[in-house]
């Protein structure tokens, strides 16, 4: 199953979403609004389940990026892995 950009861009309605393929099979996503940039690498997607997971870390990732409080049920997936990101020099 390929990454769903439709999905992706109906989850995060306030951001400008791109994707950049990675080797791996997976993509390098970016989320901009008003000047700020928030890049995640996404692995390869298999399950819609997977989707779901992925759209749940990202706005728990993006709460916890901007010092706001997450969304609950973004909390339940905690436990996982965080998705790796790059810093920027």
């Amino acid at each position: 199953m390929n990454l769903d950009i439709g999905t992706l861009a109906n989850a995060f309605p306030d951001y400008e979403l791109s994707t950049a393929p990675r080797p791996d099979g997976g993509y390098v996503l970016t989320l901009e609004r008003e000047g700020k940039s928030f890049q995640r690498v996404v692995p390869r997607i298999g399950a819609a389940a997977q989707l779901d997971w992925l759209i749940s870390t990202l706005k728990r990732d993006l709460a916890l990026e901007f010092g706001e409080v997450p969304p609950v049920e973004s909390l339940k997936v905690l436990h996982r892995k965080p998705l790796p990101r790059y810093l920027r020099a």
